[in-house]
């Protein structure tokens, strides 16, 4: 084992590490259309084990979307997967971690439905866990609500009203009241303020 799977296989405690450094570094070497090692990056050299540890999972969790699909990776223009792996392998935070993994795993999509833009991994790097959820909630309300097959907007719907941002905060999980856009007189007495923003 290489130095830095030794390390990182100490600080977790289990050799299972190994196991998915492979099955990582198969993916890598298929979606960079060269060897890891060779390119001399995020694998072979001396990276920090929280960074390494990571890419293992963001990548592990990407092979494994596609495979569910039933798909291979296909290699991914330099351009779009440098970027997007050197960024990745700094979040930490398990629910963007996952955004990662989904967008990697749609750039080596080898039917590219839902095509990654160069700019992808630098809006998402600049977002927070609470940013991406909010826009989670976001998308989910007009793919539920508005993007429904012969679905006319309203003259409400086509602007984001005051209820529309409340109910969206509470599908994020983000207010500390009921989930309900319209407060009650015991949530306005307790979270006026959180109300208010």
């Amino acid at each position: 084992m290489d130095p830095i799977a030794t390390s990182i296989a100490k600080a977790t405690g289990t050799e299972a590490i190994g196991a998915l450094e492979k099955e990582a570094e198969s993916f890598l070497n298929t979606v960079i259309g060269e060897p890891a090692k060779a390119r001399g990056g995020l694998l072979a050299d001396k990276i920090n084990h929280r960074r390494h540890k990571n890419l293992i999972g963001i990548t592990v969790e990407a092979k494994r979307n596609l495979a569910e699909a039933g798909l291979s990776p296909k290699e991914v223009p330099l351009k779009f997967i440098h970027p997007l792996l050197d960024v990745c392998s700094l979040e930490e935070e398990p629910d963007i971690q996952t955004i990662w993994a989904n967008m990697l795993a749609n750039a080596a999509d080898p039917r590219q439905k839902n095509p990654v833009g160069s700019s992808f991994s630098g809006i998402l790097k600049e977002l927070t866990s609470r940013e991406v959820k909010l826009l989670d909630a976001t998308y989910r309300h007009l793919e539920e609500n508005i993007r429904a097959p012969g679905h006319i907007l309203t003259q409400q719907q086509r602007g984001v009203g005051e209820v529309l941002l409340m109910g969206l905060f509470g599908e994020a999980g983000f207010l500390r009241f009921s989930n309900s856009p319209n407060p009650t007189t015991g949530d306005w007495r307790e979270h006026a303020a959180d109300i208010k923003a």
